[in-house]
């Protein structure tokens, strides 16, 4: 937050120093947007050999995950004068989701056949991103932050190239495989508003998407001798968005 303090300090025939400062008040609102699970159902299901467990990271707490962030040198040239500096970057846009999966069945778990997606109230799809469209994303949102140093800022910023360690990311998609008796743990990113650019929007578009649900369905959990699927299973996690509000009074200095 930024905060603005002027004083008038008048200097008076005597010698001495009057300041023309006075203590005011304000309201100050902070706006927040987190998403937070329902309570029904859990966050953790376990299901025809299958336990699966999630978390949702908010923009508010998405830099709080190491795998998914990065603290890089940028160059930085302002009035002719180059400097270094480090800037922490975050790979995935959030809302995204973390997923354990453990297989305790006796089959590998291909998520080939399976069925990823997020749904919002209205029960319009929201397409999940794959590595490539994690990278371009990001990389977009680079150039554009460039961009705006350069032209309102007067700065011009140079951001290092992020695109292996996009790659790099372990996402839960269509090639994931789970051996029996092991464990997957990885993210789902999704195509919303990305905070990184537009906060204002994501929670428009939050508070407007409703209840969200993420969806895993058709997952196999058992099949024939020629692999064809005998037996799948389902999990559904529900998610709200919610903008929280904070108002708080607090002192400032102004000159009457």
């Amino acid at each position: 937050m930024k905060r603005l303090i002027i004083c008038a300090v008048m200097a008076l025939a005597g010698g001495s120093i009057l300041t023309g400062c006075v203590t005011k008040t304000r309201v100050v609102r902070d706006e927040k947007l987190l998403f937070r699970f329902e309570k029904d159902p859990p966050t953790t299901q376990e299901r025809d050999g299958l336990t699966v467990s999630v978390k949702i990271y908010s923009p508010s707490d998405a830099d709080d995950d190491s795998v998914i962030t990065r603290t890089v040198p940028i160059s930085v040239v302002q009035g002719g004068v180059a400097r270094q500096q480090t800037s922490k970057i975050r790979l995935l846009p959030s809302p995204f989701f973390k997923v354990t999966i453990k297989n305790h069945t006796q089959f590998a778990l291909r998520m080939d056949r399976a069925i990823i997606r997020l749904k919002d109230q209205a029960d319009n799809d929201i397409k999940t991103l794959g590595k490539q469209e994690v990278e371009d994303r990001l990389t977009s949102d680079l150039l554009n932050a460039q961009t705006f140093y350069n032209n309102e800022q007067g700065m011009q910023v140079t951001f290092p190239q992020l695109g292996a360690d996009c790659r790099r990311i372990r996402l839960l998609t269509a090639e994931t495989v789970i051996a029996p008796e092991d464990t997957f743990s990885g993210y789902i990113a999704f195509d919303v508003p990305d905070d990184r650019r537009d906060l204002k929007r994501l929670s428009d578009w939050a508070v407007q998407a409703g209840l969200l649900r993420l969806q895993m369905y058709q997952i196999p959990v058992a099949t024939d001798a020629a692999g064809n699927v005998t037996k799948a299973t389902k999990f559904e996690f529900a998610v709200r968005g919610k903008v929280d509000v904070n108002e708080r009074t607090e002192e400032y200095k102004a000159l009457f």
